[in-house]
């Protein structure tokens, strides 16, 4: 259950054992239709890991892990033409390459450069020693995010 009293008007989620709960949280996350494949295929398994948070806690953070890659994969898609050397570009390059030819917007850029990667290397690369663990609400808000980042991301063919 979402509930929404908080000062700034954000909702909190109150019950992560509810799996109705969660599949309603989910279902108000926006994302396109046509999306590639690949990307489709990546959220909608970061959107099922979220949605059997109520089984397993860890399943949370395994979501906003997918979601990152989800985010790979979509600024990889539109990047596509530039990536003519064969190069394969981890998502720090990737973010360089979008920004120099124009292709992401300063608060694009910013997210990405700022939130986006510093996340996704933190829970890509742990060791274990310091694990992340994201709470049912603190994924909620992540995923939230890289869903409005994609939904707003033209692919390369678009763009």
């Amino acid at each position: 259950m979402w509930v929404t009293d908080l000062a700034d008007g954000r909702a909190v989620l109150t019950n992560a054992a509810d799996p109705n709960n969660l599949g309603e949280t989910v279902a108000g996350w926006p994302m396109p239709t046509d999306l590639p494949v690949g990307v489709t295929r990546l959220w909608e398994r970061a959107c099922d890991q979220f949605r059997s948070g109520w089984v397993s806690y860890e399943n949370f953070t395994d979501a906003v892990r997918t979601g990152f890659e989800v985010v790979d994969a979509a600024l990889r898609n539109h990047v596509g033409d530039l990536l003519v050397d064969g190069k394969r570009r981890t998502l720090g390059p990737l973010i360089d390459l979008a920004n120099d030819d124009g292709r992401l917007t300063p608060r694009q850029c910013e997210w990405l450069s700022v939130y986006a990667l510093r996340f996704r290397n933190r829970l890509t690369h742990a060791d274990g020693a310091e694990p992340l663990v994201l709470s049912p609400g603190m994924a909620a808000e992540m995923m939230e995010g890289i869903a409005r980042f994609v939904a707003e991301l033209p692919s390369a063919s678009t763009s």
